[in-house]
């Protein structure tokens, strides 16, 4: 993907703290090259969507444990490296992002709460870790749409759909049987057709409310 646009001069700087989870039997530390190359995508998307911020590497930490894969959300192991998280960054103020091996494709994240990457993709073009950073600024998948996005359509196609139809690389699909509208899949919190060389935004109604909720540090959340 072209990044030429990254680095715009953004009214804003929203700041991401790093953290690698690193198991002796996994495949280690992320390399810097990497994180820039997935800081450098999601700045050229925010730009080329028209957001008024950008975000920027605030500092990059370790934390090093004997489970090499993570599980998504309320598991042990998840619930474990929320508390170590909750007590390393402490009085840090912005987001934290969470580099580790995971069980699912790509990443996860919680409304509000931690993005998860998979290390193992970091740097390559899977748009990762700004479609995280989407979910913890509280945006849902398209095609799994709340009433708070009225400009994208709410869809209700399953995995199977999806990845039948997506296998063609449209640039719309009719998500619903009698949808009178369709799916754009250049959205960035879509479940994206990456081999189709799309170039990825957000909508306007996306960035009105990443806008508001980039402005609120997850840190309150975390010390409860």
């Amino acid at each position: 993907m072209d990044t030429t646009e990254a680095n715009w001069a953004a009214n804003r700087t929203v700041p991401i703290h790093w953290i690698d989870v690193y198991c002796p039997t996994d495949i280690g530390i992320v390399s810097d090259e990497s994180i820039s190359v997935d800081f450098d995508q999601s700045n050229a998307i925010l730009m080329r969507s028209g957001a008024p911020f950008k975000i920027q590497l605030a500092t990059r930490r370790y934390i090093f444990k004997d489970d090499c894969v993570i599980e998504p959300h309320e598991t042990l192991q998840y619930l474990d490296i929320r508390a170590t998280v909750r007590d390393l960054v402490k009085e840090t103020e912005g987001f934290i992002v969470i580099s580790a091996t995971i069980t699912t494709a790509g990443g996860f994240a919680r409304y509000s709460d931690l993005a998860f990457v998979d290390k193992r993709y970091v740097g390559t073009p899977q748009k990762t870790l700004i479609h995280e950073l989407g979910h913890v600024w509280q945006l849902s998948h398209p095609f799994e749409m709340k009433e708070s996005l009225p400009d994208l359509p709410k869809g209700c196609a399953t995995p199977s759909e999806r990845s039948d139809q997506l296998y063609l690389c449209p640039s719309k699909i009719r998500t619903c049987p009698g949808s009178t509208e369709d799916e754009k899949l250049d959205n960035v919190m879509d479940y994206l057709p990456l081999y189709c060389g799309v170039k990825y935004r957000f909508t306007p109604s996306q960035i009105d409310i990443i806008d508001k909720t980039s402005r609120v540090s997850i840190l309150p959340l975390l010390k409860l």
